[in-house]
């Protein structure tokens, strides 16, 4: 083979990864660690005397993927209505943990969907700035 035909690892990852945001990649694995994290920090109500209630987050976490983070909304995917269910029940703790370990993404909701469905969150409007928003409203009442 001639030198020309070998190329390294590094400049065949150079020529695909040339267009990807590295930022965005690391967010992404960010909020991966993150979600693991605290799903599976998840413990269900200690008065039933059952075991397995101790791993209750760890089962939830096997049963969802991050689907996107869009507007400020993480779009979850779950393979069953019943862990969906689960998971807003505890909505508010999954998103305060979120809030505090990354806040730089500054994630106001989670949007979870069933897995094989089609729903996504490209579709819903960013919220306007508040400037933006101001101007309106001044033209509107003038």
């Amino acid at each position: 083979m001639k030198d020309d035909a070998i190329s390294s690892i590094s400049n065949i990852l150079a020529k695909y990864m040339d267009g990807v945001d590295s930022e965005m990649i690391e967010n992404a694995v960010s909020i991966r660690n993150v979600w693991k994290d605290i799903i599976c920090s998840i413990r269900g109500p200690k008065k039933t005397g059952f075991e397995e209630n101790i791993y209750l987050g760890e089962k939830l976490y096997s049963h969802t993927k991050i689907i996107d983070l869009v507007n400020k909304v993480l779009l979850v995917e779950v393979d069953h209505s019943g862990w969906i269910q689960t998971l807003q029940f505890y909505n508010s703790y999954i998103l305060r943990g979120l809030k505090k370990k990354i806040p730089a993404l500054e994630i106001t909701s989670i949007a979870f969907r069933l897995k094989g469905s089609d729903f996504g969150i490209k579709n819903i409007p960013k919220a306007p700035k508040k400037e933006e928003e101001k101007k309106k409203y001044k033209k509107k009442y003038k």
